[in-house]
Parts: structure tokens; sequence; C-alpha cells
């Protein structure tokens, strides 16, 4: 029977950790690690590297060290992996492997081609969700036939740089669920940035020999990486909001926290499941920090909601193409301070200006939309009245409201907006949830400003119910009332340091509020009035 396979994709020339192929774990060359953990059944392994001078010296190592080499087009890897097949045969098994990827070894490989062989499957992969391991724990396993296939059939440059998506549209994408009760996914074991490695390097045993290690033995020790998930992980709907970490914010106003506490704010709270961070132009140093962490290989694992300029300097009869000017130069900030070539949403910070001056800002904002520089374009919403105009604009599809438990502004709106949802796939953030800290307040001063007289039957109310449907925290009701509406795909909340941020993850990991919880409190609750809604109509005394 012919030997199965298995081909290791690897280059020098990665962006976001520039030749870890060729970085030393536990005396060897990450490249070369995973292919003698992929050799210790006894499987045919060759590392796939490109023609290119910044990989000669990866060939080089991986001959010296014994390892089966070929090399093929830099973006082509499809290429490369026909090239490594040879004349073997059409039925061969074929698994590709990625060189920054050490944990398979031996035995998972066997398990996934065993699997591949006993279903009769075209393809079978560990990457989907359902297999239960972690992201980045990847063998997909194949036929060398399909692989020809699509090298003659594939068209786009990600079929051919990503090998399998055309093998994936053909046969289906079988899910390797042997292990799926480990219930491992929400971990990370891939090396895409320096964090990653070190992260490796607290979950991989110290041994002399790391290619004898079992994988199993490696995954015991998860929760030692750096940035794995703790017990509080979030399933995307609670919001990182950063201004605090780049100015002074809210009615509490706590000083902002020192720079590297911020930072691993950020990072802590995307490896516990965080996948959008929010931020402004008009939030001080906030997009700065943000972008510090993003560019040190993070960027791939949470989208960024940012906001153009207030344009506060500019009056209504000012030059339309002066106003377009600066709302490119803010643009221009915001790509420079959170880096990458795209901004992922942007958000007006007023909706008068989409009509305002012409249409210069909205035209500014469709046109990098258009060459593909803005993902998507929306708006942060401050009364009904403007959401109701939001929703009529096709090219609006992310809203960001201010909501709390007290609100009831929005309810006549919540068939729209889930029209909305429903056709356009429009997001929808809700923000203030605390009406900017004032609801966790027992201050009569701060409740003054917000023109209440007499704060006391609220705040027995707030602790009351509090009391009777969450955790009787007034916090975790305030957040749990806003998680749990069907029309809100997330929560905006700021925080000003790690033990506010490790508060908040617990409370987003508690069950929701039933729909009996959340009747009885939309019955009972107290009424306020727009003055107290809204901020901006708050006094400064």
């Amino acid at each position: 029977m012919t030997k199965p396979l298995i081909i290791i994709q690897a280059r020098t020339s990665s962006s976001r950790l520039p030749a870890k192929a060729l970085m030393m774990f536990r005396g060897q060359p990450l490249s070369i690690l995973a292919a003698n953990r992929a050799a210790t059944r006894g499987h045919d392994v060759v590392l796939a590297t490109s023609e290119g001078r910044d990989d000669d010296l990866l060939a080089s190592t991986a001959k010296n060290a014994g390892v089966q080499i070929v090399r093929g087009s830099l973006d082509d890897v499809l290429d490369r992996f026909c090239i490594a097949l040879g004349n073997s045969s059409d039925e061969r098994i074929v698994v590709r492997l990625t060189g920054d990827n050490i944990l398979p070894d031996g035995d998972l490989i066997q398990d996934v081609i065993s699997e591949l062989e006993k279903t009769g499957s075209r393809y079978i992969t560990t990457t989907d969700p359902a297999s239960g391991l972690p992201y980045g724990l990847s063998v997909e396993a194949m036929r060398a036939g399909d692989l020809r296939a699509a090298q003659s059939q594939a068209k786009t440059s990600f079929e051919r740089e990503h090998v399998t998506p055309w093998i994936i549209n053909q046969f289906g994408n079988s899910a390797f669920t042997k292990y799926s009760t480990l219930d491992l996914g929400r971990f990370r074991v891939t090396i895409d940035s320096f964090d990653d490695l070190l992260s490796m390097h607290q979950i991989f045993p110290e041994t002399d020999r790391p290619q004898d290690v079992p994988w199993r033995e490696i995954l015991e020790r998860l929760p030692k990486g750096r940035y794995q998930p703790g017990g509080h992980f979030n399933d995307g709907d609670l919001v990182m909001g950063t201004a605090q970490l780049g100015m002074p914010y809210g009615i509490n106003r706590n000083g902002v926290p020192e720079l590297s506490e911020g930072r691993e704010m950020i990072r802590i709270a995307i490896g516990n499941g965080v996948r959008w961070l929010d931020t402004a132009r008009a939030y001080g140093d906030s997009e700065a920090v943000v972008g510090a962490v993003l560019n040190t290989g993070w960027r791939e694992r949470c989208r960024v909601v940012t906001k153009l300029s207030t344009m506060n300097d500019w009056e209504a009869s000012d030059c339309p193409k002066g106003v377009s000017a600066a709302a490119e130069a803010s643009l221009l900030s915001s790509l420079r301070n959170l880096g990458g070539d795209q901004l992922d949403t942007v958000l007006l910070h007023r909706w008068d200006h989409w009509q305002a001056w012409d249409g210069a800002i909205a035209r500014k904002l469709q046109s990098w939309h258009e060459n593909g520089l803005i993902r998507a374009l929306g708006v942060s919403v401050q009364s009904p009245d403007e959401l109701t105009s939001a929703l009529e604009e096709p090219f609006i599809t992310h809203v960001q409201l201010p909501l709390n438990l007290m609100d009831q502004r929005w309810d006549d709106l919540v068939p729209k907006i889930r029209v909305a949802r429903s056709k356009r796939g429009l997001i929808v953030h809700a923000r203030s949830a605390l009406l900017q800290g004032l609801l966790l307040s027992e201050d009569p001063a701060k409740w003054h400003r917000a023109h209440v007289s007499d704060p006391k039957p609220i705040c027995t109310w707030l602790k009351d119910t509090a009391m009777q449907y969450s955790d009787s925290s007034v916090l975790g009701l305030c957040l749990g009332w806003v998680q749990a509406l069907d029309w809100v795909d997330g929560v905006v909340v700021g925080m000003d340091n790690l033990g506010q941020l490790g508060e908040n993850l617990r409370i987003f990991s508690n069950p929701t509020l039933s729909n009996e919880a959340l009747n009885t409190i939309r019955t009972t609750r107290p009424k306020f009035s727009e003055e107290t809604l809204n901020p901006s109509m708050w006094s400064s005394q």
C-alpha cells in the first residue's frame, strides 16, 4: 500500500512574524520540528517552499536536517503542492500541514487519514469548529487526483494560495470529529505572532526531543498559555469600548490606564472571545493604543469600529470641498493609527453629517468604501428619528445607538431594525448601557445633573431587580438586559482596568435574561425623561 504523503507549506516571508519558519523552538527550527513530528509514524513528508531567494536558507536548513524539499511559486501554493506530488497515483492520500503548526504528530495525522478512508470522503479537516480542537491545530486530508484537478480548475488567487478551497467547494467540508468532546475550540495553538510564540513556549513541555511529545499531552497544558481563554469566554456580544484607554471618559471620569495595561486589556479581551473593538478619532490616543496591538499580529482576530472626526470646527455654510478634505484627513489619520490597508467599519459621529455640506462627507465615505479602503459604513445615532432616517439609507450597514434598560424610545423601531438585519445584514451595537455610569451611582449630585431630583426610588428598584434577575449586581442587570435583546448584536462597554475587563467577561458569560424577566422589567421599570436619557442635555454642575 502506498504511504500517505504529508506536504508542509512554509516560507520565511511571513508578514505577521517574519522568518518564523526558521525560529528556533526546543532546539529545532519551527518548520523542521513540524516535519519531524509529522514523520513519527513513518509517513512520507515533504516541505514545500518557494523558489525565492528569501527561502534559500529555509531550503538548505531543511536539506541539512534530512527533510525532503520541493520549491515552486511563492504565491501559487497549490502549484507547489502538485510539484510535491510527483508521479503519485490519483488515489494517494495527501495531508496538508503548515510550518507554523507544530502540534500535529504522526498519531493525529493517522487518525485523520483513517477517518478519510473509513467514511469515503474526498476531503476531511480538523479546522472545522465541530472538531472540538484548538484553532491552528490544522490537518487536512484529501486525494492527489483532487489536488491535480484543483490545479487545473482553480482560477482565483485565493484558491491557489490556500490550496484547498476548490476541493472544499467540490466535495464539501467534512469535519474530523473523533475528539469533538475535548471542546477546545476556543483555544489557539497556531504561531502567527510573537505572542503566539510565547504562548507555545508556555504550553509545550521542556524536552530534548520535542518531536516525541504526544499531541494530547500538549493540549492538557493549554491553559498555561499566554492570552489563552480563561473561565469566562465571550461569544462575541461584548464589544470592548476603548475611549477610556485614550482619555478620561464618562460621568465617573476615572484616569486613563497605563499604556501597557491598556494594551494588555485588548489582548486579554480578544483572547477571551471579544470580536469587536470600538474607538473614534475623538477618543484621544485610543486609536493609537488599539493599532499598537493590532500591528503585533492581532489584526485578523477582531474587527474595529472607529468614528469619523466630530467636525466640530466646521460650520453648515462652509465649503463642501474643505469639509471633504477634512473628512479624508480624518480617515487617513485613522488608517495610520490603526494600521493595515483597510478600515473595518467607519461610523459618522452625527447622522446629520450624511447630508450636510451637499453630501460631501457621504460621497467621501462611499468613495473609500468602493475603493476597498473601508469595509463597512455606519452611523452613531442619538435619537429614534435619526435611526429612522439611517435605516432608509442602503449604504448604512452598521448602527450604534444609546440603549439602557430604562430607555423605551427605541421600542417602536424594533420591527424595522429586524427587517434591516435580515435584508442587508445590518449590525446593531448598543452603547451607554450604563448611561455613562449613572445607573451604577448612588451619588445624588450626579443624578441631579441628569435632572433626577430624587434618585432613591430608582436606585432601590435597580438593586431589588438585580437581586431577583441577575447576580445581585446592578452592573450585571444593566448589561444583561441589553445583551438579552435579540435585535442587538453587541454591547459596547468601556473599561478602565484589567479588573473591570475581568468582571465584564464574567457578566457576559452568564446565562442571558429570560423573556419572562425582560417582560417583567419592561412593566416595572421607572420612567426616564428625554433630559435624563440624553447626556448631552445634562447640566455641567
